[in-house]
């Protein structure tokens, strides 16, 4: 059966064809987590891998993930777990694509500053903050128990530690070791050279990113998970945090 929008698909902006694909992977149930992170990831290369696109096809997958758990009836909740889970682990993969992208600005191109390295970790630390915002504001818009499960997915989240903040952390101990071996570069940037630079990182985290998807797509069913990318992190019985601080 088709996910795509059966009704009037030429008006469909792409977002709302974004939300229809979630909401219908939902509604036919399945491996909810496996697709909803697919289809995130495929939406997150088109374009800039930025903070606003992260934020606007968060909030899609989102609306389409209440609207697809509140015609499950008792499986809401745990369809809604699941796209939570698949949502964390693009926004991970997301995290490492910028990773990439920015070590290798850092060795290829003269341009590239201390300043600019600063600004690419800067944009790191905010991608977990980014996700949990996401789920909040979802769940202020939702409505009934879809509203109040996600809300509550969205503090055991703050509160137990993400895949997307896993990865960030580590992409900012990797980046720490290359500012570090930079620290005597000058900052001689001007904001809009800065501006430019960070077009381009986001345009070059896109490329990387469209090449993890790809990989992903091509591992055998069953191997397909995200590495630390689990859905453990929603798992009542997960401990310790891991909440990026910035």
């Amino acid at each position: 059966m088709s996910t795509e929008p059966s009704s009037q698909a030429g008006t469909f902006t792409s977002s709302e064809r974004l939300s229809a694909d979630i909401r219908k992977a939902i509604e036919l149930g399945g491996e909810v987590q496996e697709t909803v992170r697919n289809v995130t990831l495929k939406a997150l290369t088109k374009g800039e891998l930025d903070t606003a696109s992260l934020r606007r096809v968060a909030g899609d997958v989102l609306k389409g993930a209440m609207d697809g758990a509140a015609n499950r009836g008792a499986e809401a909740t745990e369809s809604i777990k699941r796209a939570v889970a698949g949502l964390d682990e693009a926004f991970a993969k997301a995290a490492e694509a910028a990773t990439l992208a920015a070590k290798e600005a850092s060795g290829r191109m003269r341009e590239f500053t201390s300043g600019d390295l600063r600004r690419a970790m800067d944009e790191l630390k905010g991608m977990e903050a980014t996700f949990l915002d996401s789920l909040r504001d979802a769940a202020k818009a939702g409505r009934d128990v879809t509203s109040t499960t996600l809300q509550a997915f969205a503090e055991h989240a703050a509160n137990s530690g993400t895949a997307v903040g896993r990865q960030v952390q580590a992409s900012l101990d990797q980046l720490g070791g290359e500012l570090g071996r930079n620290a005597e570069a000058q900052i001689k940037g001007s904001i809009e050279t800065g501006r430019a630079t960070a077009a381009l990182l986001a345009r070059a985290a896109a490329g990387f990113l469209a090449g993890i998807a790809e990989m992903i797509e091509a591992r055998p069913v069953g191997k397909r998970s995200g590495g630390g990318s689990s859905s453990g992190s929603f798992d009542r019985s997960s401990g310790g945090s891991s909440t990026t601080k910035g």
